[in-house]
């Protein structure tokens, strides 16, 4: 505020100082405010959808210097560089493994199916049934493999502009059978007014498939089994919502969700999420996780606003 950059000196007073200290030292263990001893230091605090950088600087006379910057742009950039490079490592990783253990892979499989064809003229049913076991624990690794590949392996995003509202409906409308067959009740909340955004239709449908089938695994064994999408749109932001009312996640755990590999879950990779993450990033956007254990989980994607061709879904 350039107004405030000359400090307040003794010129202005802020009657209400005591409630600004609340709201910025909430989280302070001292009751009293000692003005001269305290030391300046940077804080933030999220208000809404904004991030403000602020200082607040003892002066002569009792007086304090409170100095705001809206940091939002900047918390934004660095959220993206961030989950650029956590991408990029991820598909380094996944490179290098792929070009270690594909070729083994592939000749441990010839080898052992040439060892079953033996097996199957010898009518040796024991050893028969061990071989086809390892072939399968092969056929995993392969299936792992190609897992790993998708995640690197993206086609170009195409981006369209498409109203968001209407992309939600028609893929809760493709969801609902499956759904009522296991009895989840699924419930959308969408503004009146069309929500529009730059995506990638069917890669943002292959992210939002990954984030329903985490919500329906943590609804299992629930009685009421729920899951709630919300859209809607904040200033420059727009943000969908899929929240269940599952087993939830414990919080140690919740930034885990995005490795690859972490799951729960015996028969899956645990690279669902990581896809999701590598999309919303494709996407410019951000993807988070909030969940209270034995209540449900929300995630939340976040993508911003941009300015595409007016080719919008009716």
């Amino acid at each position: 505020n350039k107004t405030a950059e000359g400090y307040f000196r003794n010129t202005v007073k802020p009657k209400d100082f005591y409630t600004l200290y609340n709201i910025f030292f909430r989280n302070n263990q001292d009751s009293q405010l000692n003005i001269n001893w305290y030391i300046p230091r940077a804080q933030v605090l999220t208000y809404g959808s904004r991030t403000f950088g602020y200082t607040i600087h003892p002066m002569q006379g009792g007086y304090m210097g409170l100095f705001v910057q809206d940091i939002t742009q900047k918390e934004r950039q660095k959220a993206l560089e961030d989950a650029r490079e956590f991408v990029e490592v991820v598909d380094s990783v996944f490179e290098g493994v792929r070009d270690a253990i594909d070729s083994p892979t592939e000749s441990l499989k010839m080898t052992l199916q040439s060892l079953r064809d033996q097996l199957l003229k010898d009518e040796d049913s024991a050893k028969l049934a061990q071989m086809d076991r390892a072939l399968a624990k092969v056929e995993q690794i392969e299936s792992l493999l190609q897992s790993m590949k998708d995640v690197q392996s993206f086609e170009p995003v195409k981006i369209e502009c498409v109203d968001l509202v209407l992309f939600v409906k028609r893929f809760a409308k493709l969801l609902k059978p499956y759904l009522d067959r296991r009895e989840v009740k699924l419930q959308t909340v969408f503004p009146d007014d069309e929500v529009l955004c730059a995506i990638d239709p069917e890669m943002f449908k292959r992210a939002l498939l990954n984030v329903l089938a985490n919500a329906i695994d943590a609804i299992e064994n629930n009685a009421a089994p729920q899951i709630t999408i919300t859209v809607f749109q904040n200033n420059d932001r727009i943000h969908l919502t899929v929240e269940d009312n599952g087993i939830g996640v414990p919080s140690l755990l919740q930034d885990k969700l995005f490795y690859p590999f972490y799951t729960s879950k015996l028969e899956a990779t645990g690279l669902g999420l990581t896809t999701t993450r590598k999309i919303i990033t494709l996407h410019n956007g951000d993807i988070s996780v909030k969940s209270i254990r034995g209540v449900g989980t929300v995630l939340e994607i976040i993508l911003p606003v941009e300015n595409p061709p007016k080719n919008a879904m009716k």
